[in-house]
Order: C-alpha cells, then structure tokens, then sequence
C-alpha cells in the first residue's frame, strides 16, 4: 500500500568538471601539425591560418593568399605541405616520386629536391617543367617578371648552390616567403632575403600576371 507520506528529494548529484587533459592534448597535437606545415624560424603558422584570407597580426607573413584564389600548380604545391625527409632507411616515397620527375631520378630523399620537388608540381598541373634536379635551371624557364608575383617561382643564390621556391608573399620583417621542398628538410613555408634573388620566373604557357 503506497504511502502517504512526503517523499525526500533525490539527491542531485555534483557536476562533474571534464578534466582538461583531452583539451590540451588537442592543443598540443594542433600545434605540432602547424610546426610540421609551416616553418618560420621561431613563428609557426596555424593550419586556420593558411586557409584564411590574411593572417593575423602575429603571423610572419603580412597576407596569405586563399587557396582558392591560387594558380593551379600553387595549389599542387599547398597540398604537398608537410612533406618531410625520413632520417636513414626507407626513404620518403613521395620525395622520391619528386626526384622520378628529373632526369636525375635520385634514389634517395637525402639528395637536394627543391627543384625536383618544383619539377613534380609542374609536371603534376600539366606544365613542362625544367626536369632537372638543379634550382639554377629555372632562371631559364617560363617567362621573366619584373618584380614577384604570389604564385611566380623564386630563384636564390645559397651558400654552396641555389634555391627555387613559389612566392607566398612578404613577411612582417621584409622577407621573401616561399613554399618549397627541402626547407629544414621538408616542404615549407619560409622567409629567404630578396638581395639573395636571381630571378622571378612565370610559365609562359599562362598570362603574365597584372601588377
């Protein structure tokens, strides 16, 4: 028989506070990811970064490009971000398919790849490029620009050879910002100074883009 009397509440029971491990492990992890991306010294870009129209304040680079808004082969090239050699044996497949793109067919990812990198992008879009391992041979292809233009590739003059990458765009300490192979041993975004610069090279299969 049910009983009349007043029946206790039930005792609510004390919220449980989420332990922030997962939420800083996320963070970590986040940071980690833009560390292997984007190398810029001691500033690092953030993956929302790189899909945003300008970068913030903090950023190295004054604005970045959309990807949408980017050339083909500029596009081929952002997807390629976090390419990263493998110390000692087996060596990085995808370097090597780069290297496959050179007449040089290097057979390990230790050997210098930023123009072979280049080669593979180009190549990749349907544009002939130089198809040798050596960055000097893109101060011959496509056509000249007076000055750089997001998407043009950059040759540099470095101690013991060249360099070539495609142009990002400039950072906040006047710097050349360039996507390329084998920056720290990886495909990156880094700073490089325009008094190192050979030249400015466009495919000529394209418009010459308008200041």
């Amino acid at each position: 028989m049910a009983s009349d009397a007043p029946q206790k509440p039930a005792a609510k029971k004390p919220a449980v506070k989420k332990p922030a491990a997962k939420k800083a492990a996320a963070k970590q992890a986040e940071v980690k990811t833009a560390s292997d991306v984007v190398d810029q010294g001691e500033s690092v870009l953030t993956a929302a970064q790189l899909s945003s129209a300008s970068a913030s304040p903090t950023s190295p680079i004054l604005r970045l490009t959309p990807f949408g808004e980017l050339q083909p082969w500029h596009r081929t090239a952002r997807h390629e971000l976090g390419v990263t050699e493998m110390r000692g044996q087996p060596h990085n497949d995808r370097i090597l398919q780069y290297h496959a793109s050179t007449t040089l067919r290097a057979t390990t990812d230790e050997v210098p790849w930023c123009s072979s990198f280049l080669c593979w992008v180009m190549e990749q879009t349907g544009i002939l490029s130089t198809r040798s391992a050596a960055a000097s041979s893109w101060l011959q292809w496509g056509i000249p620009l007076a000055e750089p233009q997001v998407g043009c590739l950059v040759i540099l003059k470095r101690p013991g050879g060249h360099h070539v990458g495609v142009y990002e765009g400039r950072q906040q300490d006047g710097r050349l910002a360039l996507l390329g192979g084998n920056q720290r041993d990886k495909v990156s975004i880094a700073g490089f100074n325009e008094r190192d610069v050979l030249g400015y090279r466009w495919p000529d299969v394209y418009a010459k883009p308008k200041r």
